[in-house]
């Protein structure tokens, strides 16, 4: 009796993120629907980084299924890829690996009121887990360097050498290093920030963007 030592067709993959969720939806098809009756099941590889090799994800034994839905703990960065086999176990060769990058979230305030009413006395930056470190450094009018930190929310009371800073205009420099498919990878902020110290002072918070 002859050996079947054919492998079933390898099916082509789209993969979507959720950011706000974290999770990727992976789906399949196949360009010819006749290579389905060589196919009992299917295996889904996913590696972090790119820097990293493709390790089996999930098996999955129904040739019906054509979405895996894989759920992250901190970011959606992966690439995938898939490969069917057989009864017998013939195994297809891989699809094209397909990669999603993380979504960018680092939103640093640019309205700031220590002044003693329990309402915005911290600068605190909107972050993830992605944010590994920055490298935050904030000056006065005059060049002064009133307050640096490498801790992602900043956290920041107001004050340099023991007093609140008085109202003004601030302008912050900042290297934000962020975990992508890449590795770590470092992009770059500067703007203002608006501080207002007297009681009862300040406009309200208005959140400025990466």
């Amino acid at each position: 009796m002859p050996v079947d030592n054919e492998p079933p067709c390898t099916p082509a993959i789209t993969v979507s993120s959720q950011c706000d969720s974290l999770y990727n939806t992976v789906r399949w098809t196949f360009e010819d629907p006749l290579c389905l009756d060589d196919v009992a099941g299917y295996k889904l590889y996913y590696k972090q980084t790119t820097e990293e090799d493709l390790a089996l994800l999930t098996t999955i034994d129904d040739r019906d299924v054509r979405k895996y839905v894989h759920s992250l703990p901190d970011y959606v960065a992966g690439c995938y890829a898939i490969s069917t086999f057989d009864l017998i176990g013939n195994e297809s060769p891989l699809s094209t690996m397909i990669c999603v990058d993380s979504c960018n979230f680092y939103e640093i305030p640019n309205v700031f009121t220590p002044n003693g009413d329990d309402f915005n006395d911290w600068l605190l930056a909107k972050t993830s887990a992605l944010v590994e470190k920055v490298e935050f450094r904030l000056f006065n009018r005059a060049g002064v360097l009133v307050f640096s930190t490498q801790e992602p929310r900043l956290n920041w009371d107001g004050t340099y050498k023991g007093k609140v800073v008085p109202t003004g205009v601030y302008y912050y420099d900042c290297e934000v290093f962020e975990r992508r498919i890449s590795g770590l990878e470092q992009f770059h902020l500067s703007g203002f920030i608006h501080i207002y110290s007297e009681k009862g002072a300040g406009p309200g918070i208005i959140e400025g963007k990466k």
